[in-house]
């Protein structure tokens, strides 16, 4: 137990009580009272001890897990880091320990070098919420494609249900509200020729980030949408319980059970596109995804199955 779980809004708790309860002195509680007023909770004090008065805007693990109904097996162990070059970049460095398991998320308050699908950068300021987590499912690698989508997709729902918009799915992963980004998601693995070593999901949301003047076009903030701020530890652990739900099922049932939902909720649908597979660009009718994942495209050559590349509207 840390000092921020023994705080509370509506009422005093004495030093001796805390003290106690961490076998520590009053000194070190006075002491730790002081550190978390700097990183930005306002905790009240008087003689009959002290009460957390507002909550800062910082991801911390014991708040997070507060936040769960119940324990989730994909955030076991949460590390909330103030800076990162990359949490997928941490988090690797994790993954290829010998002795690391799944259900590790990263977070990161900045991101210096974060990156997106085909390593394009990714504004990472103050303000966003931008985590990886640590996947080790029994699978076959080309089923981490139809992971990227099922992650998307329990993302999107998560949003519809406890915030009420309309998102659509850009064609593989990202979210968009009234076509501006506000999430991407990141699937990278290790794999031998049968087997997964590991995943690491990277998941990044504009929450209340101020976005650069060059991005303020394409993309928008939950904040924007919202008219509001958002307490982005209850918004996590709300995101990592709708995709432990979604995993569980996909790991059990396969993509098929997910492609009518991702369909529905898919951006251009039936609709001229664009598509830069990096090998080859192709144009044609977004037909949706298939069964086993596959964006389908109709040419004038017939249809074509694209498992990964980058979709544009013409």
């Amino acid at each position: 137990m840390r000092i921020l779980e023994t705080l509370f809004h509506d009422k005093y708790v004495s030093g001796n009580e805390i003290a106690s309860a961490l076998k520590i002195s009053r000194a070190a509680v006075h002491k730790q009272v002081n550190a978390l007023r700097k990183n930005g909770y306002v905790i009240l004090s008087s003689k009959k001890g002290y009460m957390l008065s507002k909550k800062a805007d910082i991801l911390d693990e014991s708040e997070i897990k507060s936040f769960f109904d119940k324990p989730l097996s994909i955030a076991k162990k949460i590390i909330c880091l103030k800076t990162a070059d990359s949490t997928q970049t941490q988090l690797r460095r994790l993954a290829e320990n010998s002795d690391a398991a799944e259900g590790i998320v990263l977070t990161a308050e900045t991101q210096s070098e974060g990156y997106g699908r085909r390593k394009r950068k990714w504004s990472s300021n103050k303000g966003g919420l931008w985590f990886s987590f640590l996947l080790m499912p029994e699978m076959t690698p080309e089923n981490a494609s139809k992971l990227a989508l099922v992650i998307c997709a329990a993302v999107n729902r998560f949003f519809e249900k406890n915030y009420n918009f309309d998102l659509k799915i850009k064609w593989p992963n990202d979210l968009l509200y009234k076509n501006k980004k506000l999430a991407g998601i990141l699937v990278e693995m290790s794999a031998e020729h049968d087997r997964i070593n590991w995943i690491i999901a990277g998941i990044g949301i504009n929450v209340s980030n101020i976005l650069p003047e060059s991005l303020q076009k394409e993309s928008v903030s939950l904040k924007e949408i919202l008219k509001t701020g958002v307490n982005r530890s209850q918004l996590l652990a709300g995101l990592l319980s709708e995709i432990e739900i979604s995993y569980a099922l996909f790991k059990k049932e396969g993509f098929g059970v997910f492609a009518d939902e991702y369909n529905r909720k898919a951006a251009f649908i039936n609709e001229p596109v664009a598509i830069d597979d990096g090998k080859r660009q192709l144009k044609g009718i977004d037909l949706g995804v298939d069964e086993n994942g596959f964006l389908l495209l109709k040419t004038k050559n017939g249809v074509e199955k694209i498992v990964s590349g980058t979709l544009r509207k013409i």
